[in-house]
């Protein structure tokens, strides 16, 4: 009888405690000391918006072990971007409905990292102020610590306007927005607009150049980096990507873990402590070079721009 009990008491604190973490889920309580502020959290995502619009159903919220079930094939860029929620929730006004996908990111950079990833052409909606670009299929958009897209999976060009009013009433909630230091790493001379990509870590990385096995920059999803695309004199094409570590003795590191481990199709042209140049398989070249406490890596660049 006595087991009884005990097993009895076990489960029922186990049943107790799973509840508690279901309804922090559902409230939003905070994971980590990098969450958006309660009295952001509180207010999304919306409860309604426009005249006639109400949610169909509770909000649905996905931590990081959910979201692979969410959205199979993409959690690991989000992840490693600094996911920390999603919060999902349908609207309906009669027949016709509207999804939001809500992401709360580690921080303002990541938002704008995972932003950068999933905007394509920006293609911005008139009337509609903030960061976005969007269609009647989709808007796709990120303010502050947060990132989102609103769908609409009928396709009904009448139903943009109601999207234009849910992504007004997101972007109201959210406080206004510091600057982001990052964006000012890269040149704006020769920048091709739109190409800017923010990098944490090998899903982002290679999204833009293979260089390699693993974390090859050692950026361990803490770091960020930036590149973009550049036009030359000749309107020849290559890719910046600047990584600040902050430590002239980190960025020498992840320079000589570089050169010991880059892709064997990678062929070394040049290497000394400072700089290492390589030919890829389609003739085009590269270079990376330590630069006080960061990495400077020139890619798909003509192999002319590294002649001395």
């Amino acid at each position: 009888m006595t087991r009884v009990i005990i097993f009895y008491c076990s489960v029922l604190l186990a049943v107790q405690s799973a509840g508690c973490r279901n309804a922090d889920s559902r409230r939003g309580a905070p994971s980590g000391a990098n969450r958006p502020p309660a009295s952001v959290r509180a207010t999304l995502p919306p409860g309604s918006f426009g005249a006639s619009w109400f949610p169909a159903g509770p909000e649905k919220t996905f931590v990081k072990e959910d979201l692979f079930n969410r959205i199979n094939g993409a959690a690991e860029l989000f992840v490693e971007m600094g996911f920390q929620r999603l919060h999902a929730q349908r609207y309906r006004n009669g027949e016709s409905a509207i999804d939001l996908d809500l992401y709360e990111m580690e921080n303002a950079t990541a938002a704008m990292g995972m932003y950068f990833h999933k905007r394509g052409r920006e293609t911005p909606i008139e009337s509609l102020v903030g960061r976005h670009t969007g269609n009647r299929f989709q808007i796709t958009a990120c303010k502050g610590a947060y990132f989102f897209q609103i769908n609409n999976f009928s396709g009904k060009a009448e139903l943009l306007p109601a999207m234009s009013e849910l992504a007004r009433s997101v972007f109201s909630t959210i406080p206004a927005e510091e600057p982001i230091g990052l964006l000012d790493v890269l040149s704006k001379q020769g920048l091709v607009a739109g190409s800017e990509i923010i990098v944490r870590g090998p899903q982002s990385l290679q999204t833009i150049y293979y260089l390699g096995e693993g974390d090859i920059l050692e950026l361990d999803g803490r770091i960020f980096g930036i590149a973009g695309d550049y036009v030359q004199d000749d309107n020849d094409r290559l890719t910046q990507l600047v990584i600040p570590y902050g430590d002239p003795a980190r960025a020498r590191s992840v320079f000589g873990h570089l050169a010991a481990h880059l892709d064997p199709q990678l062929h070394v042209i040049r290497h000394d402590e400072r700089e290492l140049v390589f030919r890829d398989i389609k003739d085009k070249c590269g270079g990376a070079l330590v630069a006080e406490d960061r990495l400077e890596l020139r890619l798909q660049s003509p192999c002319a721009v590294f002649s001395h």
